[in-house]
């Protein structure tokens, strides 16, 4: 294993949750990610420097795609806004 990405805890109907992790494997890319129950985790250097950091950092490929969806967001938000001052102008 390379590094813990993430944690998360899913709902269940039956008691305490299980804590998962989401795992890089060394060699592979972020398409081979995957989420790991706790009791299946045997990497205390890992863990010891995800709980380091203090909060889950997504992979790699999200952060980029979330970024550019932000950013197109501004943009329609400005396109919006100036549109928006045209038609008060107009009026």
């Amino acid at each position: 294993m390379e590094a813990i990405l993430g944690t998360r805890r899913p709902r269940t109907k039956e008691g305490p949750r299980p804590r998962w992790y989401l795992v890089r494997f060394k060699g592979y890319g972020a398409e081979h990610d995957e989420w790991v129950p706790a009791t299946r985790l045997h990497a205390p250097v890992a863990l010891k420097e995800f709980l380091a950091r203090g909060r889950a950092i997504p992979p790699a490929g999200d952060v980029k795609e979330r970024e550019e969806e932000r950013e197109e967001k501004r943009e329609e938000e400005r396109e919006e806004g100036d549109s928006r001052e045209e038609r008060e102008k107009e009026k």
